[in-house]
């Protein structure tokens, strides 16, 4: 969505920007919680920012939602070239690990955790067989079997989970 023009448009940013915006949050949040408000003065005291003192006293609060949702802990199973892992670069390693960076780019399926990629997972007969990344804690049995399920739903087909181990 940050490729749209009309985000473009309406936020003054481009895609190139919305990293560094990343960053300004996380660095702002870094010291705790803090107010609609306070985020955003102290995001708008970045000069590259500063226009953006309006959306951050938005009442809908569309910019302050993309930047501090918070991370879950759900499973899912996303297939190869995921345009949302891949916007942001393989090279964010918040969102793809740097040990995972290589599959990931060149076409895994991805098994993603609480937002980051976690892992990869390929289809083997009728079963989904997941390889944690060394730098990612593997997620609770039933959390796979969970999104397994919802796999086996879309595919409609019976599958099972599995889990490779170095």
């Amino acid at each position: 969505m940050w490729e749209l023009p009309s985000w473009q448009s309406f936020y003054g940013l481009t895609p190139s920007d919305w990293p560094m915006l990343r960053e300004a949050v996380r660095d702002a949040l870094g010291g705790g919680p803090l107010t609609r408000e306070e985020l955003g003065a102290a995001v708008t005291a970045r000069p590259k920012f500063r226009h953006l003192g309006c959306a951050f006293a938005d009442g809908s609060g569309t910019l302050l939602k993309l930047a501090t949702t918070p991370t879950t802990t759900a499973v899912r199973l996303l297939p190869r070239y995921d345009q949302w892992v891949l916007g942001p670069g393989t090279a964010d390693a918040h969102v793809v690990p740097p040990a995972t960076r290589t599959v990931v780019s060149r076409g895994a399926n991805i098994v993603i955790v609480g937002g980051i990629v976690a892992g990869t997972w390929s289809l083997i007969d009728n079963q989904v067989v997941a390889a944690w990344s060394a730098e990612a804690e593997p997620p609770a049995p039933e959390a796979l079997a969970e999104e397994v399920a919802r796999l086996a739903t879309i595919l409609d087909q019976p599958l099972q989970p599995g889990v490779r181990t170095a």
